[in-house]
């Protein structure tokens, strides 16, 4: 008679190592699926900006990169870090939020860190580090890189006109504007070598890898590399203000593009790294081999995979639903009656002023004027504007960049950081107050978000405040502005705006709906 054996020897050694080193592909696949809306809104910016054509590229090194560090893991001593759960948790409900309050940056900026956190969880944390880097190689192809473009602007004015004045040719400067003799230079932030900054550094942080170069050895090859690309710029726009010098602007460069120059500048820059890389990195030494160390038992490394798999599923149809919702129409939102005063402050009137915000597909404004029957306060008038959105969209969403509240003309900011106030203001507790010119105007500016009846002065609590509404039904979202004409000064107007607001906070805040309800039915607090 045959027995059946349900209990077959397993080699426990041999099956974690083929688990383990699969395992990594499927949680970063999984991490992908996970946020697969801000990849495919990263992938529509790649091909749409020069500067970041190349993003698909990296996306593929950097998958390369994490196919062949996962066996890194096996060398390594390793268990499940499941009080990582909590922070992986956190992190994608913060992702989630950063999403759907449409703030684009902060979601692709939490991608990667999504990513580790799950290897993290699933391997443990000390397996989970040679894949930091592969991870963290992910940001060169997204745009946060955009934040150094003025600074690289000017940096390169700054270079160009001196390699310029070495030559021996008369330079001008006028703020962006290179002028020499024969004609005039704009540069552009196209020309400022973003480009430039971005790949060399990416192709260092690679060959740094693939060279095992060390720790100190790498700031020194980083720092090495982010210079020679600020110079290979430098002198490109010097070699074409040169070739117009010496052309009366004619000259090829000038007159039609310089792209086939700076792909020449480009390929010895690249040279020059290579050449770098290979000067600087360690001696070559014979690698010690480690043993393949299994700390803890099959069922504990499988119940921390199904636990990470299944928080990023979870979030991915937490984020599927959201996005088939995208079309429902809640009744389009209006803003309830401005208060009726006539005690010490009177009106609301006609705004008679120039400023006139502007926001891109508000769904209801209010544009409005108190005066103060004050003797010493009647010189001033209190500008206000309330506006709200319902369900926001890409282009019609509260903080967008072309909504600007200072509209119209030009606008700087004159007031220096006020750390208190920012973080008053961030926290609901105050309005935010800035000073601002344009022309001859002095103005004094505040304004507070409300999402849900909560108020935030930071646009990004604002938009984390949206996207946590969305995990129920999206709440309505709007901004109260105030603004006050200075006279001789500012400090007596922003007096006067912060009176105001105490006395009509409540009132002004209850003008914008906390609910969206179907059949365009609104809720607001009394």
């Amino acid at each position: 008679m045959l027995a059946l054996n349900l209990n077959p020897p397993v080699n426990t050694a041999l099956f974690l190592k083929r688990y383990r080193s699969w395992l990594v592909p499927v949680i970063a696949f999984a991490s992908v699926l996970c946020v697969l809306p801000v990849w495919w809104t990263l992938g529509e910016y790649w091909f749409a900006v020069a500067d970041y054509s190349y993003g698909v590229l990296i996306v593929i090194v950097a998958a390369v990169w994490l196919w062949y560090s996962r066996h890194v893991a096996l060398d390594t001593r390793v268990t499940p870090s499941f009080w990582l759960a909590p922070l992986l948790i956190a992190t994608l409900l913060l992702w989630y939020s950063l999403w759907q309050g449409h703030s684009e940056m902060g979601a692709q900026l939490l991608m990667p860190v999504v990513m580790w956190l799950s290897f993290a969880l699933a391997l443990g944390w000390r397996a989970a580090i040679p894949l930091i880097s592969p991870v963290a190689y992910l940001y060169y192809s997204m745009p946060i890189w955009d934040q150094l473009l003025p600074w690289l602007q000017q940096s390169t004015v700054w270079g160009a006109a001196n390699l310029m004045r070495l030559l021996g040719v008369s330079v001008t400067v006028n703020g962006n504007y290179l002028v020499i003799p024969e004609g005039t230079f704009n540069v552009l932030f196209e020309c400022s070598g973003l480009r430039y900054l971005i790949v060399a550094l990416a192709l260092a942080s690679l060959t740094a890898a693939l060279e095992k170069i060390t720790r100190m050895r790498l700031l020194i090859f980083l720092l090495a590399t982010v210079t020679l690309a600020i110079i290979a710029n430098w002198v490109r726009v010097a070699i074409v203000m040169y070739a117009g010098h010496v052309t009366g602007m004619s000259h090829y460069f000038v007159a039609d593009n310089h792209k086939g120059l700076g792909n020449v500048v480009f390929a010895v820059l690249l040279l020059l790294i290579f050449l770098v890389a290979r000067g600087i990195q360690p001696k070559q030494s014979t690698p010690e081999v480690l043993p393949s160390i299994v700390d803890g038992p099959a069922p504990r490394l499988l119940l921390a995979s199904i636990t990470v798999l299944g928080l990023l599923g979870a979030t991915g149809l937490l984020t599927a639903r959201a996005a088939s919702n995208m079309t429902f129409e809640a009744g389009t939102p209006q803003l309830s009656a401005a208060p009726m005063l006539s005690g010490e402050w009177q009106g609301p009137y006609a705004s008679t002023s120039s400023w006139m915000p502007e926001f891109i597909a508000a769904k209801d404004a209010l544009r409005l004027a108190y005066r103060s029957s004050n003797l010493n306060d009647r010189d001033y008038q209190v500008e206000l504007y309330i506006n709200v959105y319902g369900k926001q969209q890409q282009g019609a969403e509260l903080i967008y960049f072309r909504n600007n509240l200072q509209a119209p003309g030009q606008w700087q900011k004159i007031s220096s950081l006020d750390v208190p106030n920012v973080v008053a203001s961030a926290l609901g507790t105050e309005l935010r107050i800035t000073e601002h010119v344009s022309g001859t105007e002095r103005w004094v500016f505040g304004q507070t978000y409300v999402v849900g009846g909560h108020q935030t002065g930071s646009a990004l609590v604002a938009q984390l405040l949206y996207g946590k509404t969305t995990l129920t039904r999206a709440a309505p979202a709007g901004v109260v502005a105030l603004a006050v004409r200075c006279r001789d000064e500012c400090a007596p107007a922003k007096s006067i705006l912060r009176s105001f607001w105490f006395q009509m906070e409540q009132q002004l805040v209850a003008t914008v709906p906390t609910v969206l309800v179907a059949g365009g039915s609104v809720n607001s607090i009394q």
